[in-house]
């Protein structure tokens, strides 16, 4: 009996020990669950929340609208067309898919390029398959995609610039790259102003990383600013037929053109030549790609010699009615300065209209150097225009403290400085406007801007009177007659400079003028560069270029072909003493 006791109370204990084992055991587990539970609820919360929105939450990039660029009459110039990329994640579409032939024959690519994409890819979460995809092409691409149950495939809205105009404006408007952003011309000038700022939109992800919901929170994207030029279409278009003609027929290495409004500063038209197709991406190397009006520079030579008079009319070292005593030659060390005939004692008339470079050099020794080189500055030569485009040029104006005699005497038909066609243009806008000089704009103006007073209007009209004699019949440039209008210029024709010596068969052949005389409202400059067909004298080769284009601008800008003394008024009415002259 006793025996039995044992046993039981052994049986007991060995049941008592394993309920608290078990016991034990259960709130082992519990307590582990709890500290698990604590754990992820409350120390990892963050870092597994985290870890959950990256599987199942993404953004996508929403591109913003560049902003679109336009003439001063609203005719757009670029604009952003709407695209899709085709993109994929190579964690989830791997090389080996089995369904991967149908997405390479639905995005037009060889199977094995897709799979060197995804294998070199393998470890980002995106890869570009195809870019630049038109909407309704890339929505068929993902009901493929849909159907054939591929993974890792999505779409992303894109933007492609396009030019209409074509090569018709290209070097001022440039181009961008394939992110849409500024590469050239204003594109890059105004590249933030333009591009605006991306947005965002977070998505909801299943397991094969395809979008099923849009998620609040997102980040709008702000499309950029609209730019508004002052070019006219229309204009750009006279002048970039006329040039390319001119270059073409003279077999000339280059030319430009530039054409302001005397009142306000605006370029109305800037061309060069050769341009480029900004649409073909394969054309955007190269010197076409430049804008040469205002990047490149060049020595300006007989152009030089209406402001050598101003500045002698201004300083009261000549009048009007002066003459010049052309007879022999001015000798300056070794340079012997001589005209191509005797032209005696010249009126400033003549002078400039026969373009003599002894009777200019002669005004331009008279002159004090430090007076004269302040009055160049003042009409913009070796200052930077201000425009902000880039590459533009300053030019070159040498400090006075370093000029020889002759040095001066260069300066008076060109040599030894340089400057680029719109700053030439300006200087003469400055004397078609009374003496005011403007600030250039690529911008149309609202209100006309405040200028600087270079010359008196009484020095200005003078030098605009004498610039009439250079279109007449015994000028440098009858070509550059406008039928009905009386206009006023003069030619330069440029020896090009190699290393250190002049070319003796390298041209710049330049006509620079204005219209109509009485109240002029148009200043245009053209350059060609290098004429290589027989003919090289600016008269010859660039006025009848200039003749076209201002005629054609004076008729689309309804300017009356005799100004009336109404039309002086209304345009010019500080000038109203101004008695207007017959053509």
């Amino acid at each position: 009996m006793k025996k039995k006791t044992n046993a039981q109370a052994q049986r007991q204990r060995r049941q008592t020990w394993r309920y608290w084992m078990v016991l034990s055991l259960f709130a082992c587990s519990a307590a582990a669950l709890g500290w698990r539970a604590v754990d992820q609820q409350l120390l990892q919360k963050e870092r597994l929340q985290t870890q959950g929105e990256k599987r199942y939450i993404g953004e996508a990039s929403v591109t913003a609208y560049r902003g679109t660029i336009t003439d001063r009459h609203g005719t757009v110039l670029a604009v952003s067309t709407p695209l899709q990329a085709i993109a994929a994640d190579p964690r989830v579409l791997h090389p080996d898919h089995p369904r991967l032939g149908i997405l390479a024959k639905a995005i037009s690519m060889p199977i094995a390029k897709l799979q060197t994409q995804l294998r070199r890819y393998a470890n980002k979460h995106h890869v570009y398959l195809k870019k630049k995809v038109p909407p309704d092409r890339a929505q068929h691409v993902m009901t493929v995609v849909k159907h054939a149950d591929i993974p890792g495939v999505y779409l992303e809205q894109k933007h492609q610039r396009f030019y209409p105009a074509g090569e018709i404006f290209s070097q001022i408007i440039g181009f961008t790259d394939y992110r849409d952003q500024g590469q050239e011309g204003l594109e890059r000038q105004y590249d933030a102003q333009l591009r605006g700022q991306t947005g965002y939109q977070r998505l909801l992800r299943d397991g094969k990383r395809k979008a099923v919901q849009r998620l609040p929170n997102s980040t709008l994207p702000q499309d950029g600013q609209s730019l508004a030029l002052s070019l006219d279409h229309r204009l750009q278009y006279i002048a970039y037929r006329a040039l390319k003609t001119a270059v073409q027929q003279h077999h000339a290495r280059s030319g430009s053109v530039v054409l302001l409004d005397v009142r306000t500063g605006e370029v109305l038209a800037m061309v060069n030549q050769p341009s480029f197709n900004p649409n073909d991406g394969q054309a955007r190397t190269g010197a076409g790609v430049r804008n040469r009006a205002i990047t490149d520079i060049f020595e300006p030579g007989s152009t030089m010699k209406p402001f050598i008079v101003a500045i002698a009319l201004e300083t009261g070292q000549l009048t009007p009615d002066s003459q010049i005593d052309t007879q022999g030659h001015v000798q300056l060390g070794h340079l012997k300065i001589r005209d191509s005939r005797e032209f005696g004692h010249m009126p400033l008339t003549t002078l400039l209209g026969r373009s003599s470079n002894e009777g200019a050099a002669k005004i331009a020794l008279l002159l004090d150097k430090a007076e004269l080189w302040q009055q160049l500055h003042r009409f913009g030569f070796g200052q930077g225009l201000a425009t902000g485009f880039p590459a533009e040029a300053s030019g070159h104006l040498s400090d006075y403290g370093n000029w020889s005699p002759i040095d001066q005497a260069s300066l008076a038909f060109g040599y030894g400085l340089s400057t680029s066609a719109l700053q030439l243009t300006q200087a003469y806008a400055t004397l078609a406007n009374d003496g005011i000089r403007l600030p250039v704009s690529l911008h149309k103006q609202d209100r006309p801007p405040v200028g600087q007073r270079v010359l008196a209007a009484e020095t200005a009209e003078a030098v605009r009177t004498l610039l009439r004699e250079v279109v007449g019949p015994q000028g440098t440039a009858p070509q550059a007659v406008v039928p009905g209008y009386q206009v006023a210029g003069k030619t330069g024709t440029v020896k090009k400079l190699r290393g250190k010596t002049y070319s003796t068969d390298q041209y710049q052949a330049i006509f620079v003028g204005m219209a109509p005389l009485a109240a002029p409202r148009l200043a245009l400059t053209v350059v060609i560069d290098e004429p290589r067909n027989g003919e090289y004298y600016g008269g010859r080769v660039a006025g009848p270029v200039f003749a076209e284009i201002m005629r054609e601008a004076l008729r689309l800008l309804n300017i009356a072909p005799i100004p009336t003394a109404q039309h002086i008024a209304m345009h010019h009415p500080e000038t109203l003493h101004v008695t207007a002259h017959t053509p």
